[in-house]
C-alpha cells in the first residue's frame, strides 16, 4: 500500500488538496472513493482510491500532519 497526496491548481485558478493511496488489490467497503487503476513497471497493476476514504490513508494523514508518517528515498 502506498500514499502520495498532491497540490493542483485547477484552470479556475483554485488550489486543491489530492490525497491518494494505491494497492495491489481492490479495497472492499471503498467502492465510492475509486480514482481508477495505473500501472506501475515494476509492481504491476495499482488501485488508485481517494485517501480519505479509507482508514490507511486518513491514519497517513494525521501522522503528517504530526511530523511521524515515514517518507519514501
Amino acid at each position: 500500500m502506498g500514499f502520495e497526496a498532491f497540490l493542483v491548481e485547477g484552470d479556475d485558478g483554485v488550489l486543491r488538496h489530492v490525497p491518494m493511496t494505491y494497492r495491489g488489490a481492490p479495497l472492499e467497503g471503498a467502492e465510492e472513493f475509486p480514482l481508477g487503476t495505473t500501472e506501475h513497471s515494476v509492481l504491476g497493476r495499482r488501485w488508485v482510491y481517494d485517501a480519505c476514504g479509507g482508514p490507511v490513508g486518513v491514519t497517513a494523514m494525521i501522522r503528517c500532519a504530526l511530523g511521524r508518517q515515514d517518507q519514501a528515498e
